[in-house]
């Protein structure tokens, strides 16, 4: 499992401890199984909802920045797809800067549209629409690149 998970549930562990809840106390108050948050807890869950995730911000008294509060967000880690790997690693390793600055930027940006989500409730139009917006955006970044790219000085 990737580095996140494990940062997560150390987090969310940190805090429960802070306010003296047993695991079972604290399932029950979530309302999930004792297994899942030792799961969690332990960086062995990838799969639980943004609903969960608010319900356990919640309980902990946190915010969802003190709880993401991780940057553990690898490029080689996720799941992407075959063209995109390729040309990643035509263009990052492990000794360079940029592959770092990817990773940076890229945590910045998950947890930017966390926060919005948190502010929005997980609505999902609204989520829907901020995510459709970017996506434009990021669309027309790369439509004014291949522009550029075929027009010669």
């Amino acid at each position: 499992m990737p580095n996140i998970y494990k940062e997560l549930g150390e987090n969310i562990r940190k805090f429960r401890k802070r306010k003296n809840l047993s695991t079972p106390d604290f399932a029950k108050k979530v309302g999930v199984s004792t297994g899942l948050v030792n799961n969690i807890e332990h960086g062995r869950s990838d799969v639980f909802k943004l609903e969960l995730l608010f319900s356990i911000t919640k309980e902990l008294n946190v915010s969802i920045v003190q709880l993401l509060d991780i940057d553990s967000i690898n490029i080689k880690d996720l799941a992407l797809l075959e063209e995109i790997n390729k040309s990643l690693k035509k263009n990052l390793d492990e000794n360079n800067n940029n592959l770092r600055n990817l990773n940076d930027n890229l945590n910045k940006i998950i947890k930017a549209f966390i926060l919005i989500a948190s502010k929005y409730n997980c609505n999902e139009n609204a989520l829907n629409s901020i995510t459709n917006h970017l996506v434009q955006e990021l669309n027309f970044i790369q439509k004014i690149d291949n522009i550029n790219s075929k027009v010669s000085f």
